[in-house]
């Protein structure tokens, strides 16, 4: 299925009577682009950003926008026709939301999820290491260890630089084939004793005691 992709400009103070337009006429999952949410996110989460590229700043300048998608079939041209003349309307009664500007726009259908796959490629890190996704089939060099993994929320891609740091130092067995996938080596285990410990206990116990001279 193709789809209509429909981007309405509307003023800042008029985006919520669009989204409410739209939702009465049974258009779901608009996406609201407005410039002010996005300096006030900004201003009070520095704890998730660093840097904020000079162009996502364009353009994001002035943008305020509802944005949602239609069927590109009979069904999708008739509410569109219906959304256009109840964004009329609201222009004409409240000025304002004025101006509001419909731009439609075509869509081909796509596999979003696994789209992104296509850019992953096997990436060698280090010199013993070379990270394989799952998907991809490719020669493991000389000397060097397969690390096959499928990509998600806990590992990533491993092309962050900290994950390069963590794994560069992480060389793999001699003894071990180098396209055997790698497993780093368990860390020794060390004990420690906590307040409950009887050890700590009877340590404790002793300092505490007088010392006769």
């Amino acid at each position: 299925m193709n789809w209509l992709e429909v981007k309405v400009d509307t003023a800042p103070a008029g985006l919520d009577a669009v989204s409410e337009r739209l939702e009465a006429l049974g258009v779901t999952g608009l996406v609201i682009d407005d410039e002010a949410d996005f300096h006030d996110f900004l201003e009070h989460n520095h704890q998730y950003w660093d840097y904020v590229d000079d162009a996502l700043m364009q353009e994001k300048r002035g943008l305020s926008r509802v944005t949602f998608y239609l069927p590109d079939d009979a069904d999708g041209e008739k509410l569109l026709s219906d959304a256009r003349a109840a964004l009329s309307a609201l222009e004409q009664a409240n000025p304002a939301c004025a101006p509001i500007h419909v731009a439609v726009g075509k869509m081909a259908d796509s596999d979003w999820e696994n789209n992104w796959k296509q850019f992953y490629k096997p990436m060698e890190i280090g010199e013993r290491l070379i990270v394989i996704p799952e998907w991809e089939s490719a020669n493991v060099p000389a000397g060097r260890a397969a690390l096959v993994l499928n990509p998600g929320l806990t590992f990533g891609t491993g092309s962050h630089a900290t994950t390069r740091l963590c794994l560069t130092p992480a060389h793999p067995p001699s003894a071990r084939s180098p396209a055997m996938p790698f497993r780093s080596p368990a860390p020794p285990r060390r004990r420690a004793c906590t307040g409950s410990c009887p050890r700590r206990r009877r340590a404790q116990s002793a300092a505490r005691r007088p010392r006769c001279r």
